[in-house]
């Protein structure tokens, strides 16, 4: 298992137990920091932002929405 998947699978365990717990979560992109010139520099695959952005949809995807009002 490659670095990558290894960050990976311990992210979907750190938010498994929030989710398990019943906690609020706001749920974000860890993208911010992730632009061209440093996903280059980094040497990473260049869909790591496309990758970053399913993971919050799935995770999105499988929690109930809650609405002010």
């Amino acid at each position: 298992m490659d670095k990558i998947e290894q960050l990976t699978r311990q992210r979907k365990q750190a938010h498994q137990k929030l989710l398990d717990a019943g906690l609020p979560v706001i749920l974000t992109t860890p993208t911010w920091r992730a632009n061209r010139q440093r996903v280059e520099a980094s040497g990473t695959h260049s869909a790591i932002n496309q990758d970053a952005v399913g993971f919050m949809t799935a995770l999105r995807d499988r929690l109930p929405t809650w609405q002010s009002g």
